[in-house]
């Protein structure tokens, strides 16, 4: 459902909710002890000292195990000015080495450089229960692309957490971002929201945000702003929630099968166009596993592989079975790989 007024209506904008929520981490444990050798292995023998002043220096490149050596006081400061562009030698291992010595004190820094380098910070995100981070999961959803897999995961994992990253922005200054926040908790069970609106106390932005929940949730439309990529919709057309998955917004069969056809049919899969093949698969999940079937058949090897990880992250194991059989080589052993790591 596209909207024309925000969910305060007529009246004057309530003041976005806050949340302050302990951060949780779940540390890899099996490869957590090899992170902690490495860190101790990239020692040179230098006094704390010594990596306070280069941190502090206009070094290009500063390796990630400055920040494990030098003094608390100069590794925080130099993790709330972080640049990514300076710092060379990272590995999730070294984020995780950070948040296990600073906890939430390093979670910004972290955060920061995984905004400019996923590929690395979204395996550390995806172990990280916290506010700060929903908020990235629901611009990584909007933005679409490879880190959309990861937001998919996180917030089947956190939902209530994902809530209350998202619930702020509905309250936001500009329609795009008041856009993202509602997209966002469409892929929220309502019974997650209610949760998190009980939090509140009674006032104007609990009630706004209530109304808007007991008007379907809806998107709203204002100047440019346009709902994510990955939550389609058409102007003449109400969005309707597909089944096996909250608020996942689906167009009819046809399309969405005519969409995912497109998306993969110039032999490269286009990751902002996910939403193709993801509201696809809970629209007709049938369609969907002659989709991927086709794909396969036509060697489109990234197309398979992205649509199996999406099969994984929704949790869609029947998909996964059904296409056991129908793929060969290397995409057979996608599907096992996928069904193995849903099963575990």
């Amino acid at each position: 459902m596209l909207s024309d007024t925000p969910p305060w209506g007529e009246g004057a904008r309530p003041a976005a909710p806050r949340f302050d929520t302990e951060a949780r981490f779940a540390f890899p444990d099996e490869d957590f002890a090899f992170y902690l050798d490495v860190t101790k292995s990239s020692w040179p023998g230098r006094e704390p000292a010594w990596y306070d002043a280069r941190l502090a220096s206009d070094a290009q490149e500063l390796p990630i195990h400055f920040l494990f050596h030098a003094s608390e006081r100069a590794a925080l400061e130099a993790l709330a000015e972080l640049d990514p562009k300076r710092w060379c030698y990272v590995w999730s291992g070294g984020l995780w080495v950070l948040l296990h010595r600073f906890g939430a004190r390093a979670l910004p820094g972290v955060i920061r450089y995984a905004g400019a380098v996923p590929k690395v910070g979204a395996e550390v995100l995806a172990r990280v229960d916290h506010t700060d981070v929903a908020e990235v999961m629901v611009w990584w959803l909007a933005v679409g692309g490879r880190s959309a897999l990861e937001a998919w995961r996180w917030r089947r994992a956190h939902p209530a957490t994902f809530a209350r990253g998202a619930l702020p922005l509905l309250f936001a200054e500009k329609p795009r971002d008041r856009a993202a926040g509602a997209a966002a908790l469409r892929l929220v069970d309502e019974d997650a929201i209610t949760g998190v609106l009980g939090e509140l106390a009674a006032g104007p932005t609990r009630e706004a945000a209530e109304a808007w929940l007991e008007a379907g949730r809806p998107i709203e439309r204002a100047g440019k702003a346009k709902p994510p990529k990955w939550a389609p919709a058409a102007p003449e057309e109400a969005l309707r929630a597909a089944p096996g998955d909250p608020g996942l917004a689906a167009l009819p069969v046809d399309a969405l099968a005519a969409a995912a056809e497109g998306w993969a049919g110039d032999g490269k899969a286009r990751a902002p166009g996910l939403w193709a093949p993801a509201a696809l698969l809970v629209a007709d999940r049938d369609r969907f596993v002659e989709a991927v079937a086709a794909w396969g058949a036509a060697k489109n090897k990234n197309a398979v592989k992205l649509s199996l990880e999406l099969a994984e992250a929704m949790g869609n194991d029947a998909a996964l079975r059904a296409l056991e059989p129908l793929l060969k080589g290397p995409y057979k052993r996608m599907v096992r790989e996928r069904r193995a790591a849903l099963s575990g």
